[in-house]
This record gives structure tokens, C-alpha cells and sequence, in this order.
């Protein structure tokens, strides 16, 4: 096949509309030549983003574990590959015995389910992170299709797909472990594509699809279908100004998002009470688990302004220069819709107030969604941003084309000056973004994995290997190996965001006394120590693991709290394990344990 990378026609005279006049929604084309070849560009262009990792998928995972969404993430696939989707629904594998419904708290397993092919046939970590390029080369796939049927031309489609890949917003949540937001992102440009035809042409399969795109995305990550209708919305507003009321289109739409989505919604909102701090009023206080106190509206600004200093929102002059030059002198419909998009997106992802250098805050709209019962649970202002990377990529698609055009004419061809845009973005992001090129975490067994394969039954981590408490919540990816069932979770006990089950089992009272060695080292346990095993023991709990080099790294406080477990589970009496203290927790003294031995739901 002969790659032929087209360029647009040429640009239309400012005057062509009158003012107030003309269309507004754009008017997608046919796929132009050589696209399929623009398409496999996007696997090269995604392994690219992902290196190192992407480089030696055997040992390493892209992504940061200071962060606990990674290992979290991993450790959700590993359940949904191994016991399958149903049973991540009363789990006990975390926060042991409690049975915690993991889809609820954690979304619909649809990235996972995908993945269950690759995992099984090459294993983990490597099956983990070939998923992720693929996810990474889908999405930005989708939206070349999308940037070269908007300005009918591959040349577009290419840079409007690593522009979407490269995007700081999408580069922050692969650096923080968050590949299941990528997997969103591949429906997202489809959902806005099939809309916009829809919306000209009246077909109404296309009206169906981007409704069923959206759903897909939804079952991604919930937010994402928010996201998704505010992209939709968008269009929908631009077609009622032309006239067109559109209103079949929008019903073939939401029953296309239905039929998908449906059952899993109606799933999760009959259960939407359940879901930790759904809640929470915008002014009220939470607790993040790491000791930090302070009022929800708090936590979503100092959430918005990390985004930015993280590079979420990093100013990328080739960015924004390639994005003026996709619309500057084009007709309105090229870009109104995208620049509707970006000045959506920055808005909302301001968080709940704008604080103006020179005078007050004022509210922003992102605060609406904090009066909303269903939106309440965005905590996190900055992911509106997807929604304004979608329209900064089509810009800069069709900014890129014009260069290429322009280079074309001088005689350089098509797939140099392609390269050429590539190679800058790339290099742009690497000093712009902070964390970019990604970091990476171990994915082989960890000598703690293995010393916790030698044993059987569910098991107490000591210190609790959660953020706040250790440097990575690296139980979550060791439990991939090691099989076993762990009182720990993903988050403390006390955290606003953990379930009511597992916050009943923290405050049982020999699992509280050893969670509360972490924050009071001085205290001691009141209690008969022998009484306190055996409620261990009744508990389930088999053994527990006394890590003291993870406590080492807080060499003041090391030996009181040594001495503070050591109050209950006794300084004799242990077996080295690798890096622990392990004790063994008899079976027979369960009887004496009491109530409690029952799961808790």
C-alpha cells in the first residue's frame, strides 16, 4: 500500500460566513489515503511514550508507585484475570475479613476484562504492559481517525493522534498508574466523530455509535461518560444554533448509550450508597488517611493547582502555536467546536473557586458538580481536562497539516515534516511535563512477595504498606504473586475514601491497637496479649508479618514501635521470613477469639 499523506485544501477567507451566519458543526470527511498506515504509526508512536518500561515489559511497569493507583490498578486486573469479574464484586482478598464490593469502589472492570487475553497468554508483568502500549496506540488510532476525517487529511490524523497521546493530562495519569483513564480516551474521540456526523447527515447508526461510544467509555472509568456528554453537548449547542433541533439524534444516542451501558449503571447507582464518602458535602471535612484534615473544597483546589505544577496544564509553546495555526483564517466550523472544547475543559478543571491575583475568588463551574448527588464523588477537577486535550489535539492536527503543507511546497516531503512535528512534541514534553519520560516500578516477585509465597492463609502486614505509611503501596502488586489474602487495603481504615466494612474492621480492637502503633508508637496493649491473639486467630488471620526494615526508614521512632506490636504479639515466638517478623497465629486458639470471626459486609 502506498503511503500518501494528503494535506487540507486550502484555507477559506475569514469572510466566507457573514457574521452570525454559516455552519458551526463541523463536516466530517471520508478516511483519506494511507491511513491504515497512520493508524500502525500510533503502536510505534505508544511505545514510544511508555519507555522505559514499554523497553523491557518483563521486569518493569510504566509508572510511579510513590502512587498507590498504580499497584492498585494492577492488583484489580489481577483479581478480575484470576477470579474473574463476578467475584471481584465480594472480594476478600484486601481489607480480609470484610467483603468489599471492588467493582463499586473501583468502576466497571471493562479495561480489565480486555486485558484477560494478553495476561494469560504472556503472563504478568508482561502481558500488563503490552496491554497498556495497545491501550495507548487505540486511543490515539481513534483520534487520527478523528483528526483526518475533520480536516480530511492523514498528515492531520497523525499529529492529532500523538497529540492526543502525548497529551500533559494523559502523560500525568500514566506517570501516577492510571492506564484504565487511556482506556476511556480511546472512545472519547469516536463518541465526538459519530455525534458530528450524525448531527450534519441525520444518520442514524452514527447517532447510535456515539452513544454506544460513550457508554464505553463510561464503563472505562465513570467520569469519562460525563466527559463525554459535555464533548456531546457541546456539538449539540452548535447544531441548535444552526437551526438543526436534532432532536431524533440525540434519543438514537442515548438509546445507543443505554443498551451498553444500562445494566452496569442501574448495578451501580442501586448500590450508590455503599460506594466510601459518596456522601460528603463540598464543605465538609475529610480525612485523606495520610493525617491531613481539612475541608473537601480545600482538597479540590490544592488538587487543581497540583495538576498544573505537575504539568497536567504545562505551556507548551509548539502546542499552542500548531493549535493557532489549525484555526487562524479557517471556517468557523473547523474550529469552533475545538476552542469550545479547550475553554470548557480549563474552566472546569480550575476547581471550585478561580482565585484572581488582583482581586477575590469567584465561583467556577466546576462547583456545580459538588451540588450534583451523582457528581459529588469528582474529587479530582483536574481530570476535566480530557476534555479540553481533546479539542487542543484536533487543533493542533490541523495546525500540523498546515506546516506540512507549507513544507511541502519547499519540497521536503510529507513523512519527513510528519517526523519532524513528531520528534518536536516529544521533545517539548520531555521538558515541559514534570515526570515525563515516565518513571518506572518493579514488576518481577519482590523478596517480600516470596517470603509471603512461603505461607498460607490470609495475612496482617505490619506496618500498614499503604501512602502515608511506606514509600509504595507495594503489597497491592506482591498479592499477584503471592496469591494470599490480606487484612491490609489499598487505603487506611480510617481514610474517608475506605469502606464502611473495612473502617468496622479497623476498629476492632486488637486490629486497632496495631494500626494505632503506626500514629501513637507509645502506647502499649491493656489488653491479655494471649486473648488478643486468639482473636486474630478467630478472625482468620494466620500469620502476621512484622516488617522492621520498612519501619527502619523512621529510625526514631523504630523501637518504640517495635515495642508498641510487641506489647500483643510478644518479642518472642517469631520465625524469619525474608525481610519480617512472622508470627503464626494457632489455629486452635479461635475458639477463644469471641464474636467477630464472620466476614463483615
Amino acid at each position: 500500500m502506498r503511503w500518501s499523506l494528503t494535506t487540507p485544501s486550502p484555507p477559506a477567507s475569514p469572510s466566507a460566513f457573514p457574521a452570525g451566519g454559516g455552519p458551526l458543526v463541523p463536516r466530517l470527511g471520508p478516511l483519506p489515503s494511507g491511513f491504515g498506515w497512520a493508524a500502525l504509526l500510533m503502536v510505534l508512536t505508544a511505545w514510544v511514550l511508555l519507555l522505559p518500561a514499554s523497553a523491557s515489559p518483563g521486569s518493569l511497569l510504566p509508572g510511579n508507585a510513590m502512587h498507590p493507583d498504580l499497584p492498585g490498578t494492577v492488583n484489580f486486573f489481577w483479581l478480575v484475570e484470576t477470579h474473574g469479574a463476578l467475584a471481584a464484586t465480594h472480594s476478600r482478598l484486601l481489607m480480609y475479613p470484610a467483603i468489599v464490593d471492588r467493582v463499586l469502589m473501583q468502576g466497571m472492570p471493562f479495561d480489565a476484562l480486555a486485558a484477560v487475553p494478553l495476561l494469560a497468554l504472556l503472563g504478568w508483568p508482561t502481558g500488563f504492559v503490552v496491554f497498556q502500549v495497545l491501550v495507548l496506540a487505540a486511543a490515539g488510532a481513534a483520534m487520527a481517525w478523528l483528526g483526518a476525517t475533520w480536516w480530511r487529511s492523514t498528515a492531520a490524523g497523525l499529529v492529532a493522534g500523538f497529540a492526543w497521546q502525548s497529551a500533559g493530562v494523559f502523560l500525568r495519569e500514566l506517570e501516577q498508574g492510571r492506564p484504565t483513564h487511556l482506556f476511556g480516551a480511546i472512545f472519547a474521540p469516536l463518541a465526538f466523530g459519530f455525534f458530528a456526523r450524525a448531527l450534519v447527515e441525520g444518520r442514524r447508526r452514527d447517532a447510535f455509535l456515539a452513544g454506544a461510544c460513550t457508554a464505553a467509555s463510561a464503563l472505562a472509568y465513570w467520569y469519562w461518560g460525563i466527559f463525554c456528554a459535555l464533548a456531546l453537548a457541546v456539538l449539540w449547542g452548535l447544531s441548535l444554533r444552526e437551526g438543526r433541533a436534532a432532536v431524533r439524534v440525540v434519543t438514537d444516542s442515548l438509546l445507543g448509550f443505554a443498551l451498553i451501558v444500562g445494566l452496569p449503571l442501574a448495578y451501580t447507582l442501586a448500590r450508590v450508597e455503599d460506594q466510601p464518602a459518596v456522601s460528603v458535602q463540598a464543605w465538609d471535612t475529610v480525612w485523606d488517611g495520610v493525617g491531613a484534615r481539612q475541608p473537601l473544597v480545600s482538597l479540590l483546589k490544592e488538587r487543581a493547582r497540583a495538576a498544573r505544577d505537575e504539568g497536567a496544564l504545562g505551556l507548551r509553546p509548539l502546542v499552542l502555536l500548531l493549535a493557532v495555526l489549525g484555526a487562524w483564517s479557517q471556517r468557523r466550523r473547523r474550529w469552533i467546536a475545538a476552542v469550545a472544547l479547550v475553554v470548557l475543559g480549563v474552566a472546569l478543571s480550575a476547581g471550585p473557586w478561580w482565585d484572581l491575583p488582583w482581586g477575590p475568588r469567584f465561583p467556577a463551574p466546576f462547583l456545580a458538580f459538588t451540588h450534583l448527588p451523582l457528581l459529588r464523588r469528582l474529587w479530582w477537577p483536574e481530570r476535566t481536562l480530557f476534555v479540553a486535550a481533546l479539542g487542543v489535539a484536533l487543533l493542533v492536527g490541523g495546525g500540523g497539516a498546515r506546516v506540512i503543507g507549507w513544507l511541502a511546497i519547499r519540497r521536503v516531503p510529507p513523512a519527513v515534516g510528519v517526523a519532524a512535528i513528531l520528534a518536536l512534541l516529544y521533545a517539548e514534553a520531555v521538558l515541559v511535563d514534570r515526570g515525563f519520560p515516565l518513571g518506572t516500578t518493579p514488576g518481577n516477585p519482590s523478596e517480600r512477595a516470596l517470603a509471603l509465597a512461603a505461607g498460607k492463609g490470609p495475612v496482617l502486614i505490619l506496618p500498614q504498606d499503604v501512602p502515608g505509611r511506606q514509600k509504595e503501596a507495594s503489597l497491592l502488586i506482591d498479592q499477584v504473586f503471592h496469591g494470599r489474602a490480606t487484612v491490609n487495603g489499598f487505603v487506611s481504615p480510617v481514610s474517608s475514601a475506605a469502606p464502611d466494612a473495612y473502617r468496622d474492621i479497623g476498629n476492632i480492637e486488637v486490629l486497632h491497637h496495631l494500626f494505632q502503633c503506626e500514629n501513637d508508637i507509645a502506647s502499649r496493649y491493656t489488653g491479655d496479649p494471649a486473648a488478643g491473639r486468639a482473636r486474630l486467630a478467630g478472625l482468620g488471620v494466620a500469620e502476621v508479618y512484622v516488617d522492621l526494615e520498612r519501619m527502619a526508614e523512621a529510625p526514631r521512632h523504630v523501637k518504640d514501635w517495635t515495642a508498641c506490636v510487641e506489647s500483643l504479639l510478644g518479642a518472642d515466638g517469631w520465625e524469619a521470613r525474608g525481610p519480617y517478623r512472622v508470627y503464626a497465629m494457632e489455629a486452635s486458639s479461635a475458639a477463644a477469639a469471641g464474636p467477630g470471626a464472620e466476614p463483615v459486609e
